[in-house]
């Protein structure tokens, strides 16, 4: 039988090295857990693009003349251009209509605007519909009665009692701007006011050009939607939403509003696809050769532009396309940005 001393004895060893053995796994615990902070799991990889609406209508980005001999340098922080990842979703763009008495209640729907008389046929297609007020000053309202896009225009530059005002600053501007659209029940659920951003103008020769909010005359407020799959939809100009109000500080009987476009097209966020993409590298080749469209030259006169990010993001055009489909956004110095499309090339229908 062990005597007291020895029971102590083992007993001290036991409590001595236990102690060491808790303070080791403690260690080696918080060891790992940072550990796995540093390193994150791999990924569950996506199952392959199903592509389900097969192939595609090719984007039909609007004509304008661009310069022909842009010369382009890569200068992103990274040095390189990012993943993006190999697939995107596309969604489903249904065509929009008011209804089956579309003429009658694009004319009632026109009086919340105060033209209470009959409509002419617009140029621009059969739907389009012109509605005008000639007195006290002219203004004019041009609206598709299938789809309710319009756009708006008082005659400020004829009105001999205009004058060239200090613009409301940006919270005037808003209110002004968000109340316009909401009198026209045109601010519809995926267009969220906060999501805006405000261009001041000045007056020069009747014609607004950018400046600064201490030399502004008007003020144009841009409505952007809100994103799909979490990327950014941008218009055919990024500076020019596809819904926005341009108002000013003088009394007409729109609050100051004397210019208007609304162009929303509905996105089916349920329905949708998902299909492979091209690689930063090859949209950005496809820059270089001169097959991308060039949204905003931004203020580089002599066509040297340098190119600092590409993202995913989704193009909205005037035209219905039936689908809202993935761009690779090229984004520069001085306000420079162009679109590539980003579905493979051999998805798209001849």
């Amino acid at each position: 039988m062990a005597s007291l001393t020895q029971t102590a004895y083992f007993a001290r060893k036991a409590i001595k090295y236990g102690s060491i053995a808790f303070v080791v796994l403690i260690l080696l615990r918080a060891g790992y857990i940072t550990i796995k902070k540093i390193i994150p799991p791999k990924p569950v990889p996506l199952p392959p693009p199903n592509i389900a609406f097969g192939k595609l209508p090719k984007i039909q980005f609007p004509e304008k003349k661009i310069p022909t001999k842009i010369t382009y340098r890569l200068e992103t922080i990274s040095g390189i251009l990012p993943d993006l990842g190999g697939q995107a979703k596309v969604y489903f763009m249904p065509e929009s209509s008011v209804g089956f008495l579309s003429q009658e209640k694009i004319e009632n729907w026109a009086k919340l605007l105060r033209f209470n008389q009959k409509p002419q046929k617009a140029e621009g297609g059969e739907f389009e519909n012109l509605f005008t007020i000639s007195s006290p000053i002219n203004t004019t309202l041009k609206v598709n009665t299938l789809t309710q896009n319009f756009t708006f225009f008082y005659d400020w530059q004829s009105d001999p009692g205009f004058s060239f005002q200090s613009s409301p600053d940006e919270g005037q501007s808003l209110s002004l701007a968000a109340s316009f659209l909401q009198s026209a029940q045109s601010m519809p659920s995926d267009i969220n006011p906060v999501n805006n951003k405000i261009v001041f103008l000045k007056n020069d020769n009747n014609n607004p050009v950018e400046t600064i909010f201490q030399e502004a005359n008007f003020s144009k407020v841009n409505f952007y939607r809100q994103t799909a799959d979490g990327l950014k939809i941008l218009p055919p100009d990024p500076k020019n939403a596809n819904i926005y109000v341009i108002v000013s500080a003088i009394k007409n009987n729109y609050n100051g509003v004397i210019e208007a476009k609304y162009l929303h097209n509905i996105v089916s966020t349920e329905i949708n696809a998902t299909y492979p993409i091209k690689d930063a590298n090859a949209a950005w080749a496809q820059l270089l050769e001169g097959k991308g469209y060039v949204a905003n030259l931004g203020n580089n006169p002599e066509e040297n532009v340098i190119v600092r990010n590409a993202f995913l993001a989704y193009f909205e055009g005037e035209k219905n396309q039936n689908y809202l489909q993935p761009i690779i956004v090229f984004e520069g110095d001085r306000d420079f940005m162009a679109y590539v499309p980003a579905v493979t090339d051999n998805l798209f229908a001849e």
